[in-house]
């Protein structure tokens, strides 16, 4: 019997080389790498979590004295013999209301401005309510769309026995 595939191995396997792996190992390969993500996000929030309780009060105090609330501080920290640069960037994040700009760009358009120069407008159209309309709708907006193929996806499940 052959040694299973493991994580571990995949640096330096060529990937042509799987052709010749057995299902069960490629199976069992990708169960591997689900759990390893998983153990991977729940440490990485915890990380997270852990930094910011530890830092964050420090890091506004920084970011008040700069008189901004938002952007990049940085932190200097000593432990035993080594010091440290801990950098605590807190994005910006912008939400905008979609019918309140509606509203503001149709007052631009009162005052005699051009819209374009201040707001970017973007269409989206349903794929699912594409394919529900009528045909004669179906067909004004066909020259607009293009379909492109997105990355293959592959799930490998063991089957029970019959």
């Amino acid at each position: 019997m052959t040694n299973k595939l493991t994580m571990d191995q995949l640096g330096d396997l060529p990937i042509a080389q799987s052709l010749d792996k057995p299902l069960d190992h490629l199976h069992g390969l990708q169960e591997e790498i689900s759990a390893a993500e998983a153990k991977l996000k729940s440490a990485k929030a915890w990380l997270s979590a852990a930094l910011d309780l530890r830092f964050k009060t420090d890091a506004a105090k920084l970011r008040k004295d700069a008189g901004k609330d938002f952007g990049t501080v940085r932190l200097e920290k000593a432990e035993a013999d080594e010091r440290f640069l801990i950098e605590c960037d807190l994005e910006k994040k912008a939400e905008w209301d979609q019918a309140k700009i509606g509203s503001a760009v149709l007052e631009l358009q009162k005052l005699g401005e051009k819209p374009r120069e201040y707001v970017e407008t973007t269409y989206k159209v349903s794929e699912t309510k594409f394919k529900a309309w009528p045909e004669r709708i179906r067909k004004l907006f066909e020259p607009a769309r293009t379909v492109k193929p997105g990355a293959a996806k592959y799930r490998i499940t063991k089957k029970e026995p019959e």
